[in-house]
């Protein structure tokens, strides 16, 4: 039986892209031998297969205390001797995950409403972390008199990006599937 794309199990397509899934696994098993993916979570940003290449981009804090930066740097150094056929390449960023994370869900508990006061809403509809610009996005309802998008910074710096929330940002929220990290 088709898929939603019209896609059967036996068909070139599906099976192209299932030889593809596999090929990730492998290469994050291989990668995470070192603890590359998954060792370090503390200086995790996030990352990901750059469509249309066979690149696999790693994101990591930056700001790391030099022992623990030093130790993932030396676990990318093994890995690096990795017969793998993609390339790898490691971002240094400003942010992490977890960082990136809490702040998403402080902000969107807005336990006193002092974040919805400081964001200029006058609620709090949904936030995201998003680790490819490093900031967490906030739709909030009452936000008409922002234009376009309004930012502002955490006190640990990171960029929080408030706009409108449309009433369709519910549904998009509930029915969009998260795409792990590799």
């Amino acid at each position: 039986m088709p898929d939603d794309l019209g896609l059967t199990a036996d068909s070139p397509e599906f099976l192209a892209a299932m030889e593809v899934a596999q090929q990730q696994q492998e290469i994050k098993a291989a990668l995470d031998e070192y603890g590359v993916l998954t060792g370090f979570p503390d200086l995790r940003a996030g990352g990901g297969w750059v469509e249309g290449e066979d690149l696999l981009v790693v994101q990591y804090d930056r700001r790391a205390k030099p022992a623990r930066l030093a130790e993932f740097l030396a676990a990318t150094e093994a890995a690096a001797g990795l017969d793998l056929p993609v390339d790898v390449e490691y971002r240094p960023v400003d942010f992490n995950e977890a960082e990136l994370s809490e702040l998403a869900e402080e902000i969107s508990i807005d336990a006193d409403g002092s974040w919805s006061d400081r964001l200029g809403v006058d609620s709090i509809i949904w936030t995201h972390g998003d680790t490819e610009t490093g900031a967490v996005v906030v739709g909030g309802e009452g936000a008409e008199d922002i234009a376009g998008a309004s930012t502002m910074r955490s006190s640990t710096g990171v960029r929080i990006i408030v706009r409108e929330a449309a009433p369709e940002d519910a549904l998009l929220l509930q029915s969009s599937p998260t795409d792990p990290a590799p």
